[in-house]
């Protein structure tokens, strides 16, 4: 699925099926661009069978960059985006990268379930400098 938003897209997936209908009524009642419905609902399920969004890239045709949801308590609280054309938008899936992107969200998710202080707040983030992955 190719999103022009892929972190919002992946943490709307992660919200479940009928968050498509709740997020196309929030979008017409702040007059926000939102695609139709059923449309949205099956990029959505595409999103969740994949495990990411994706964004195809404008300087690289058939490429895109890929959004993870981070998840905290069974529930998306942010996403983690891989900027740059890194997948071959014909196989997303093939990617050998894939495997160690998916380690390193785990790992903020882990972080996550033990200090979830520190994603108290909606303007909360962790300092690049913290972040010390296995």
């Amino acid at each position: 699925m190719t999103s022009a938003l892929p972190q919002t897209s992946t943490i709307l997936a992660s919200l479940g099926p009928g968050a498509a209908t709740d997020y196309a009524a929030w979008g017409r009642r702040h007059k926000k661009p939102v695609p139709d419905p059923k449309v949205l609902a099956r990029a959505l399920a595409d999103i969740r069978r994949h495990g990411f969004a994706t964004e195809e890239t404008a300087f690289a045709r058939g490429r895109a960059a890929l959004a993870f949801a981070l998840t905290g308590g069974g529930q998306a609280i942010a996403a983690i985006a891989i900027e740059g054309p890194v997948l071959d938008l014909a196989r997303p899936g093939a990617h050998d990268g894939l495997p160690h992107w998916r380690e390193i969200v785990e790992s903020v998710e882990r972080l996550v379930q033990a200090r979830p202080a520190l994603f108290a707040g909606p303007f909360d983030h962790l300092d690049p400098d913290d972040i010390v992955l296995p």
